[in-house]
């Protein structure tokens, strides 16, 4: 049964997949205008622009130790097409991380959970 629901396209997964697809139209928009960074007020597609604020709420949680739905491989997914973590500056720049330093602080996130959880 398992194989026939497979072959006609069952999604066992529905939120991986609504993520997937939501990164295709980010893979999208970022072909067309030649970067990903989507206006919080996007009339063309706003579930992305909404999604867009979702991914870097996601990964402040994650930064800050909190619950959060962002992993690790999504980070890196996102990154790979030029995704901005922090759109908005601020005299104060100590709070964001330094290009580069967001995989080692994920990193180092994910091993102290690691730890936390053995």
């Amino acid at each position: 049964r398992i194989t026939l629901l497979e072959n006609i396209g069952f999604i066992w997964d529905s939120h991986a997949a609504a993520w997937a697809e939501k990164l295709y139209e980010l893979k999208d928009f970022t072909r067309r205008r030649g970067h990903c960074n989507v206006p919080s007020t996007f009339p063309e597609n706003p579930q992305l622009a909404t999604w867009v604020k979702c991914q870097r709420r996601q990964y402040k949680l994650l930064r800050d130790d909190k619950v959060s739905n962002m992993t690790v491989d999504r980070i890196l997914e996102l990154e790979k097409v030029g995704f901005v973590w922090e759109v908005r500056k601020t005299v104060d720049s100590s709070s964001f991380l330094p290009p580069g330093m967001g995989r080692m602080k994920v990193a180092a996130i994910a091993a102290t959970k690691a730890s936390k959880a053995a």
